[in-house]
């Protein structure tokens, strides 16, 4: 990937917001990875400004330049606590990072910000040329660093399928993500004002330099106010929306980390209790007494029909069915031959083969084993593209395609990464805080995300003539970034049928995109 290079001017009264009290700022982005920054003090123009140079690949220079560019522009009087909140969640589109830096000024009653210290002013966007119902949207691939594109233009069905073919080809881990998030996109405001009104072009699209003009940066904020759990979830149900685990809500740990000897930047997910205790076997919600008894169920069953019964939406029951055996979910000894016979019977019956069919034939592990306190890792994650979609509904939509590698038994955590994430585990606080694992160790934790419950939300839909399993998951969590304070949010994600792919055929993304579209514009709360 070609290298690119950014510079940017730090004024003299704003280089030492730029160093940071005893360097930790500067430090902090000469760690961002493969990225080469000459930012000489010593030898400062007539005016006391010295001229900063970032070079490296493009995602990571873009990275830099705007975390630069925030100290620089925004007065506030922590720098520390910005950078830190910038490089917390260790991805490359560092303006969906943005939440944890925000105070929630704006008339919209729907966003939750992790951390209130910094002053910003994020705005509501009024655009005089849209009206209810309709969006528009902004495309990203992210290594297009094409600064003269409009950010923001009416929707193109030929664009989006453009930047779904570009971001495709871009490949680079193991497994291909297309999901959705509920959000809302707020503008980061130079000044005090709390709405800003602009006018789309002849075009349909609002220029850079229009935002530059009037100080505005847009910001895409996942994070939302838990108050909105209670409306979204009696709108999902009045839609026609099915509970699929009302009775088994998930309940995990995420923890973003860096690793500096072994180059890793992962997200660890952790069977821990509230408290972030570790799951003793009896009370893993893994091994709940339904689950217990689903797995149970699934592998004394002769027909397939006994499995996935006649007369309901096949999708939607191997969808709940799923989430209570899959072995990610589910500790129980057999769960993953549950999983397989589960899969066959699903196979068979979408194929059109009666319930009396013969369920298959598998053999249940004679020994258990005690739940593994690390779930998954997740590793090589990189956003390729993004569509984000605007309106004056109360919440927003965007579309990801992402990479990743993921293994689900944690065992390439190396011995000694296990070691130090169990010494933080036995060092938290009374707030059930990880304790940070300080500098010499080489790890350093970015983010805990406690997700109290998970629920999914499903019903079938037709799209293209295709069944499929429309599904959305309310997270309700407490977040924690580092060196930061404990905040309760919530976290809304959309998916329609099979979101993770190794390969096969991917062209049905663009009408996926398409549906989720349109329920969203409609959706109410």
């Amino acid at each position: 990937m070609a290298e690119m290079q950014k510079t940017i001017t730090v004024p003299k009264n704003k280089v030492g917001k730029v160093i940071g009290p005893k360097g930790a700022t500067i430090k902090s982005l000469m760690r961002t990875p493969r990225v080469r920054i000459d930012f000489n003090t010593r030898n400062p123009s007539s005016d006391g400004s010295v001229t900063m140079k970032i070079r490296g690949p493009p995602s990571s220079v873009i990275a830099v330049y705007k975390a630069v560019d925030d100290l620089v522009n925004v007065n506030t009087s922590d720098s520390t606590d910005i950078m830190r909140a910038f490089f917390d969640f260790g991805e490359t589109d560092l303006r969906s990072k943005c939440v944890t830096l925000l105070e929630q000024k704006s008339s919209s009653k729907v966003v939750s910000g992790l951390n209130s210290a910094v002053k910003r002013h994020p705005v509501v966007l009024e655009i005089d040329s849209l009206s209810e119902n309709e969006m528009i949207g902004n495309i990203s691939l992210h290594d297009d660093v094409d600064d003269d594109k409009a950010p923001f233009q009416e929707f193109s069905k030929s664009a989006v399928q453009d930047l779904f073919d570009e971001a495709l080809k871009m490949k680079i881990s193991s497994t291909l993500e297309f999901n959705f998030s509920l959000g809302k996109m707020l503008f980061c405001a130079g000044g005090s004002n709390t709405v800003a009104r602009l006018s789309t072009s002849k075009k349909g699209s609002i220029s850079q330099k229009t935002l530059d003009n009037l100080q505005l940066r847009p910001v895409w904020i996942t994070t939302l106010t838990t108050e909105l759990t209670d409306k979204l979830t009696k709108c999902l149900e009045g839609d026609g929306f099915e509970c699929l685990n009302a009775s088994n809500p998930e309940s995990f740990t995420i923890i973003h980390l860096h690793a500096g000897p072994e180059r890793l930047f992962a997200s660890v997910v952790l069977a821990l209790d509230k408290e972030l205790n570790a799951v003793p076997l009896a009370d893993d919600d893994r091994l709940n007494e339904t689950k217990r008894e689903a797995v149970e169920s699934i592998l004394k069953a002769k027909r397939i029909g006994d499995i996935i019964p006649e007369g309901k939406s096949i999708k939607v029951t191997f969808r709940k069915l799923s989430l209570q055996v899959h072995p990610d979910k589910n500790s129980h000894r057999g769960a993953t031959e549950a999983f397989k016979k589960l899969n066959d019977a699903y196979d068979k019956l979408s194929k059109g083969c009666p319930g009396s069919t013969k369920a298959l034939e598998v053999e249940t592990p004679k020994h258990s084993k005690n739940p593994p306190k690390v779930v998954s890792v997740t590793t090589n994650k990189k956003k390729l593209g993004t569509v984000s979609l605007i309106s004056l509904n109360d919440l927003d939509i965007r579309a990801y395609v992402k990479t990743f590698d993921k293994e689900e038994s944690g065992d390439n955590l190396s011995e000694r990464i296990r070691r130090i994430l169990n010494d933080c585990w036995e060092q938290r606080d009374a707030d059930g805080g990880i304790a940070d694992p300080g500098w010499g160790s080489g790890v350093q934790i970015k983010l805990v995300k406690q997700v109290t419950s998970k629920l999914y939300y499903g019903k079938e839909v037709t799209i293209d003539g295709r069944k499929e399993v429309l599904e959305v998951a309310v997270n309700v969590m407490r977040a924690k970034p580092y060196n930061g304070e404990w905040q309760n949010t919530l976290e809304i994600d959309v998916s329609v049928g099979e979101k993770t792919f190794t390969d096969g055929d991917l062209s049905n993304l663009i009408d996926k995109f398409l549906f989720v579209r349109g329920w969203c514009k409609n959706l109410k709360l």
